[in-house]
């Protein structure tokens, strides 16, 4: 994908049943990109066939990948999940920011590759209320913009 751009998560299927609540909308995920108005491109990851049709309708990319919206473990073609999550893996690491909800290990793995690889964590919009992983060492800007080691950390957490 082609530099400047945005990298979205929006997952469901387990983690639907794993967060108290509804899921998080496709809009909730859009207006935490609106944070970044430099962005325009978007690249969005997400299992859920339902979430991929509404970003293409809102002209994000995302990988050329049958999605079932079922589980993964019972996939028949288990190295095509596996190329394909690195795939997205690769790709959200290079974005200039990204958006994602804070309480997924994905999350932190978008961010542990992007900091390591550029020596920085991407600017991010993090969506749901957990906090997880936006209140410890990633995100003490949240609460504490002194504590931000540069002005492209994780400064624009939301709720």
């Amino acid at each position: 994908m082609e530099a400047p751009y945005a990298a979205v998560h929006i997952r469901r299927g387990d983690k639907a049943r794993e967060r108290k609540g509804p899921a998080l909308s496709t809009s909730t995920y859009a207006e935490a990109l609106a944070r970044f108005p430099d962005l325009s491109r978007v690249w969005l990851m997400t299992e859920d066939p339902a979430v991929a049709a509404e970003g293409r309708a809102r002209g994000w990319r995302l990988s050329d990948f049958a999605r079932t919206g079922g589980a993964e473990a019972k996939a028949k073609d288990i190295s095509a999940i596996a190329m394909n999550s690195l795939v997205n893996l690769e790709v959200a690491a290079k974005a200039d920011a990204f958006v994602g909800a804070d309480d997924s290990t994905w999350f932190r793995f978008v961010l542990l590759l992007a900091m390591g690889r550029a020596g920085r964590a991407p600017r991010v919009g993090a969506v749901g209320a957990s906090g997880f992983w936006t209140k410890g060492g990633f995100g003490n800007c949240s609460w504490r913009p002194d504590a931000c080691p540069s002005p492209r950390c994780v400064c624009n957490v939301t709720a």
